[in-house]
């Protein structure tokens, strides 16, 4: 409730307007932050508020992106073996050009004033042991809104796509919380500090040095009660 609360308060502020004032664009909106930061929940909610209203909403994972399990495993042993920390995650284990194709055919398509069948192959899919082989398929028209949600839309080769990007900060030892309880059923809070520690927290620490002026709205969400 409390989620979804927000997510109207932002679609009234921040959304309802460019809508209102038909953008010649279609509206895109990034929702960058780090693990277990509440990004998920902000673009689920916002999704049921734009369609609420009447708007087609796609959400483009980030998550999507991701290189398969076995290679990200592969990569972790090896430093688990040297003691080292991974300086940036989206450099090593996103492939984030496909994102940056994804948002230049939505562009190019709402320039020709088109309609277009745009199929998404080759997704990492959590439900099929982190392989390369999911799909998605968007029938994109101009009345879309766009929500890209996941690490990294702060990136300068994404953000210059993106009409409103937000970012969700929070503490550090609530975010590990929630990532421990999140995964408990499958992994160890032990394992879930160490990859937090050596991969989530640099990667991100690293991504907010290079590309925090591309957030429109930070917000901190440490308490996500307020």
């Amino acid at each position: 409730m409390i989620e979804n609360t927000f997510a109207k308060e932002l679609y009234k502020k921040y959304i309802i307007r460019p809508i209102q004032h038909k953008l010649q664009r279609t509206l895109i909106i990034g929702i960058d932050g780090p693990t277990a930061s509440g990004k998920t929940i902000l673009a689920d909610n916002l999704k049921a508020e734009i369609e609420k209203k009447g708007k087609k909403c796609f959400i483009y994972r980030l998550d999507w992106t991701l290189i398969s399990r076995q290679d990200r495993l592969r990569d972790l042993e090896i430093i688990n073996n040297t003691g080292a920390t991974l300086a940036y995650e989206g450099a090593f284990h996103m492939r984030l050009s496909m994102v940056e194709s994804f948002l230049k055919e939505i562009r190019e398509t709402e320039f020709l004033k088109q309609k277009r069948k745009i199929k998404l192959e080759k997704l990492y899919s959590r439900k099929n042991d982190g392989k390369i082989n999911g799909k998605s398929l968007l029938n994109f028209d101009l009345d879309h809104v766009i929500i890209l949600e996941g690490h990294y839309t702060s990136e300068t080769k994404l953000a210059k796509y993106i009409d409103i990007n937000i970012m969700l900060l929070g503490d550090c030892n609530e975010l590990i919380n929630r990532k421990k309880n999140r995964v408990k059923n499958y992994r160890a809070s032990s394992e879930v500090e160490d990859y937090f520690n050596r991969i989530d927290l640099p990667s991100f620490k690293n991504h907010l040095k290079n590309f925090t002026f591309a957030s429109d709205i930070i917000i901190d969400n440490t308490n996500f009660h307020k």
